[in-house]
């Protein structure tokens, strides 16, 4: 500074220190102020002009950090917005799990009922071909039941010989009307007429129209159990204490004990029939269950984008954000070095 002094002592512009801190002007300048100022003018002006150097990094550093609390904010507004959609997300992803274990559990039902479906349907079409073959055997035993056999058991029940002979009329006489109560006396007549009339009725007969348990008590009555008894009605036609009177009732049994297994048959087949029926209606709702989860599920999928989001806001969004943020707290780091006068004075007139 001195240097300044000893070269002009008497300037023609002598300006105070406030005319000077106005001049919009740098340090630059200074040599074309010093040929106009005193030393003390001179000092006055470049420490003026220091401070006002000063007062614009400290006002640049107060923009940077309110720069840098905005942009604080606005990096824990997103992070908190990435956290919300993140646990969202991990909700919805626990929710397709759970949905997905109510889809597979559907599909193993499904695959159940189709396999028990296909079963039945396999024993249905094993019966039908079973019922055709019991069919034909009915029709043949029938024909055995002719005018001059119809003749000769009419006569034997009017001679009222063979109680076991009435009893196997009866029980074709309730096949053939439906009817439990029905009596070949009261109402067999027009079946029993003629052998037209008779098997014509034995083969509309169905033989599933009585109730199973009746048909049973007929179907053991006419058949060996498991220990080797006979029925009631195969003990009276197998004695031959009574085989004279019954020989003549024996086509009738044989109708009777087909019409029996028929009755049986056909029960089970309708029982398997409304179990195939079961099946496939609750396949069908199954169905609609499956068809349903799977879109309930695809809908869940947009979890999908929701990560893709979160991971697009870190990856641009943040990673800017950060970037900046570090390119502030550098500023500010430089910047700070003016808070301090004497430090800042010490440094920048250590560089004139």
């Amino acid at each position: 500074m001195t240097t300044f002094a000893s070269q002009k002592t008497q300037f023609v512009f002598q300006p105070d220190a406030s005319q000077i801190v106005c001049e919009d002007i740098g340090f630059e300048k200074v040599q074309e102020y010093a040929d106009q100022m005193s030393d003390e003018q001179l000092v006055q002006y470049i420490m003026a002009e220091a401070e006002r150097f000063r007062q614009s990094r400290l006002k640049d550093l107060s923009e940077c950090r309110s720069e840098l609390g905005d942009l604080d904010q606005v990096v824990q507004m997103i992070q908190q917005g990435n956290a919300d959609l993140l646990q969202k997300s991990q909700e919805i992803r626990s929710q397709q799990e759970l949905e997905e274990q109510k889809l597979g559990s559907f599909k193993d039902q499904m695959a159940a009922k189709e396999s028990e479906s296909r079963t039945a349907s396999e024993q249905l079409s094993d019966m039908n071909k079973i019922l055709t073959s019991m069919d034909e055997q009915k029709a043949k035993f029938a024909k055995s039941c002719d005018n001059a056999s119809l003749t000769e058991i009419k006569g034997a029940l009017m001679r009222g010989s063979c109680p076991h002979g009435e009893e196997i009329l009866d029980k074709i006489t309730q096949f053939l009307t439906g009817n439990t109560k029905a009596t070949f006396k009261n109402d067999g007549t027009l079946f029993f007429e003629n052998e037209t009339s008779f098997q014509k009725a034995v083969k509309k007969c169905d033989a599933a129209k009585n109730e199973k348990e009746w048909i049973r008590g007929v179907a053991d009555s006419v058949n060996m159990n498991e220990d080797g008894i006979k029925g009631k009605l195969l003990a009276g036609i197998s004695d031959p204490a009574e085989s004279r009177n019954l020989i003549p009732f024996f086509p009738y049994f044989k109708v009777l004990f087909k019409l029996c297994q028929i009755g049986m048959t056909l029960k089970s087949k309708q029982s398997k029939q409304r179990r195939e029926d079961e099946a496939s209606k609750t396949m069908a709702d199954l169905k609609v269950n499956v068809e349903t989860q799977e879109a309930l599920i695809e809908n869940l999928a947009f979890r999908d984008l929701i990560e893709a989001e979160v991971q697009r806001s870190q990856d641009q969004e943040l990673a800017a954000l950060v970037n900046k943020r570090q390119m502030l707290e550098n500023q500010i780091r430089d910047l700070e070095a003016y808070e301090n006068e004497e430090a800042f004075l010490q440094s920048y007139f250590s560089g004139l």
